[in-house]
């Protein structure tokens, strides 16, 4: 029983990302390295899924999207950037949505972490993940077990993108080379959170005026524009106000928000529990930015 942990264990540390240069200090990995990372999130979880993996590496990937001009590759300096146009977005942007659940419980640590300067233990970051997947749920697939978020948290400081201590997990330095890996994968699920933050955060904004849920959804929609030209985007619109119409029935259906005889909205108490835990979550750049638009309308 003993040789066969080890056996496992040496099996793993195997598939570990520690084999492609990754753990070179001060050197950023390009575009084909990004890929291999979320690969190997996957790979070291195979054991709990049926995923079929790719058996190529993802630099043959990449150039293979190039060959189906799905992507075009943009040398930066020393590191690779990989954009696509407006008709390739949509496109890719389906087999994101279709993939994306794969990496959720990896990817929903990383936004609970990144931006929090104390660490949380297992049972804290599982009790986050089962409040917010309710949330997620309309968009992404996913099982938040205990011991599942424990894996996700093991590999994550595997691939030393999370610090392990005896008081629990927390973002690596933001001054570690590694730390931009992490933003990315935080930002597969951070736009999710950011846009309930932001229906949230109309319902506190505005206590004196009464929505109901079309009222709340229009309202959300227009202030995420505003957001995108705040920062100067310019893309498709992925985000349509049925999104938010969603968005906006979850939060009921979730007893965040509660309808009023007349069908105005208003929120518990739970939900402005939930609403000042978040803070912590959401980028300040987001915070201030959202503070700045209300405070413009």
């Amino acid at each position: 029983e003993a040789l066969a942990k080890l056996d496992a264990y040496l099996c793993e540390l195997k598939e570990m990302q520690i084999r492609d240069g990754l753990h070179v200090f001060g050197r950023n990995p390009d575009a084909d390295q990004l890929l291999d990372l979320l690969i190997a999130l996957v790979r070291l979880n195979n054991q709990y899924h049926d995923f079929t993996l790719p058996a190529v590496p993802a630099v043959e990937l990449i150039e293979r999207a190039e060959l189906l001009e799905h992507v075009e590759r943009v040398q930066e300096g020393e590191v690779d950037l990989i954009s696509c146009s407006e008709e390739s977005a949509k496109v890719l942007t389906w087999f994101r949505n279709n993939v994306l659940h794969a990496i959720a419980i990896p990817s929903l640590l990383s936004c609970l972490l990144i931006n929090r300067e104390a660490t949380l233990s297992e049972d804290e970051c599982y009790t986050m993940v089962r409040i917010v997947e309710p949330l997620i749920r309309d968009e992404l697939t996913t099982s938040p077990s205990i011991g599942a978020v424990r894996r996700a948290l093991r590999h994550l400081a595997e691939l030393n993108l999370l610090e392990h201590t005896d008081d629990g997990y927390g973002a690596i330095a933001k001054t570690d080379p590694q730390r931009f890996k992490l933003k990315l994968l935080a930002n597969c699920l951070m736009p999710t959170l950011e846009r309930f933050f932001l229906t949230g955060a109309l319902i506190n904004a505005e206590e004196t005026r009464k929505f109901d849920l079309k009222m709340l959804a229009e309202r959300a929609h227009t202030t995420y524009q505003s957001l995108n030209r705040l920062h100067g985007h310019e893309f498709p619109e992925f985000i349509p106000q049925a999104r938010f119409e969603r968005i906006a029935q979850t939060l009921v259906d979730t007893e965040l928000l509660i309808q009023g005889d007349q069908g105005d909205l208003r929120a518990t108490d739970p939900a402005k529990l939930i609403m000042a835990q978040a803070q912590d979550v959401i980028g300040q750049d987001f915070q201030q930015s959202l503070v700045r638009v209300l405070g413009q309308n």
